[in-house]
């Protein structure tokens, strides 16, 4: 489906990190629009008020006039534009390479350093810092793929997808992480249809973030229920877990980038904040939806909402 001009217009607000205002496609319909307006008001002034025809030589120059303004506030635009698109294109380069690869050799130094004989003390410095570079790690890579994910123009590889079989590779390879705080998965299927068309490695993405937090907030010896269910025309999935639950102060942010609710802090949860940010545009680039009910002390109900399958 084409999209419209303020569409394209929108996103390239975006895209760029620039108003609407400023995009060059913008002012040249601003440039297109007093270019119509300004030959229909010479010709009409013309036509009934001017007798010498030099007056309308006059009025043809002052109309050149503004379009020439308003192409030099586009070539203007159109400059700012680029250089502030390559500025970012740069600080991510410089993030995901510059910083990520020194980091990793660190990463992999520690994992070598640990596998030497280390009294307790050492074990618990090197461990301490493998676990630092970890997370550090995995803060650079998620901010990379948030901006290459809100830059990114490439349509959906839609396919038919069966739900319930990536949900049961997401518990297995999960299954080490639930052992380690003695929780138990419990997986209910209530649905008559478990495929739907989407893009099988984004919906991967959404389910083992969801999933993953659920661990991460669930008290030990606890469980977690994942059930997928039909409702209308949409394939629903919902995970609740028995954990600290969510301040009511923090619910309103929980999809805000870069957030992280104070449970997380109170209880030292590893995590950058992007998870349920990066899920929610997924998700609305898939037409579905993601919302939560949540108590403190009580646990949190995820719900995902994906059209079904036609």
């Amino acid at each position: 489906m084409k999209k419209t001009i303020a569409q394209k217009i929108k996103e390239e607000s975006v895209q760029y990190g620039v108003p609407f205002w400023k995009l060059p496609d913008f002012l040249i319909l601003i440039m297109a629009f007093v270019n119509i307006i300004g030959m229909i008001s010479t010709y009409y002034l013309a036509l009934n008020f001017v007798d010498d025809p030099r007056s309308a030589v006059i009025f043809v120059a002052i109309e050149s006039a503004i379009i020439l303004i308003i192409g030099s506030v586009v070539a203007e635009s159109s400059r700012k534009v680029i250089t502030n698109y390559r500025l970012k294109e740069e600080f991510i380069d410089l993030i995901s390479h510059q910083i990520r690869s020194p980091i990793t050799n660190v990463k992999w130094n520690l994992e070598l350093l640990n596998k030497e004989k280390l009294n307790s003390k050492q074990q618990v410095y090197a461990n301490r810092l493998a676990d630092s570079a970890k997370n550090i790690i995995s803060l650079v890579n998620d901010f990379v793929y948030l901006s290459r994910l809100e830059q990114s123009k490439k349509e959906l590889i839609l396919q038919k997808i069966d739900i319930k079989e990536i949900i049961k590779t997401i518990l297995q390879e999960t299954k080490i992480f639930a052992s380690s705080k003695n929780i138990k998965f419990k997986f209910i299927d209530n649905s008559k249809i478990n495929c739907v068309r989407t893009d099988e490695k984004k919906i991967r993405i959404v389910l083992n973030n969801v999933i993953e937090n659920a661990l991460k907030y669930s008290y030990d010896n606890s469980e977690i229920k994942i059930e997928i269910y039909n409702k209308r025309n949409c394939l629903n999935i919902k995970i609740i877990d028995e954990g600290c639950g969510i301040e009511d102060e923090s619910q309103d942010f929980v999809f805000d980038k870069f957030y992280r609710a104070q449970a997380a802090e109170k209880l030292a949860v590893d995590g950058t904040g992007v998870g349920l940010y990066i899920s929610k545009i997924i998700l609305k680039e898939m037409k579905g939806k993601i919302w939560f009910e949540s108590e403190k002390n009580k646990g949190s109900i995820f719900y995902i909402s994906l059209p079904v399958f036609n």
